[in-house]
């Protein structure tokens, strides 16, 4: 099990930030890439954007903007991003608070593609 922490904002549908300093000191908070899946990017400067960046954004940021996740991972990329799995609460039809795979979730709707599915087409 991971640790857990609240997610401050969405960056785009495969990177969010979370309510706690990043121990690298790049960030005035830590950046977390969600590493199994290839979502359309934003860009720094939010230029030429496709609609299906905007939109996994949106679904992201309504999924898990100011709540608390778990995280499960602790590597680095070259953005000094964490690489990790992110699991959020979700209630169940009866009620009942049941983790779930972020990731697995952006797939689902089609805001994202597994990372093996993107590096085997290329």
């Amino acid at each position: 099990m991971g640790e857990t922490a609240r997610v401050r904002r969405v960056i785009d549908a495969d990177t969010i930030e979370l309510d706690q300093p990043d121990p690298t000191g790049t960030y005035p908070f830590e950046r977390v890439r969600l590493v199994r899946i290839s979502a359309p990017e934003i860009g720094a400067r939010k230029r030429l954007v496709s609609a299906a960046a905007y939109a996994g954004m949106r679904y992201l940021r309504a999924l898990i903007v100011r709540r608390e996740v778990e995280i499960e991972g602790e590597a680095r990329d070259k953005f000094h991003r964490r690489l990790a799995r992110v699991k959020v609460l979700l209630a169940t039809p009866e009620g009942v608070p049941e983790p779930h795979d972020v990731e697995t979730l952006l797939v689902a709707a089609g805001h994202a593609r597994w990372w093996t599915d993107v590096v085997r087409e290329r």
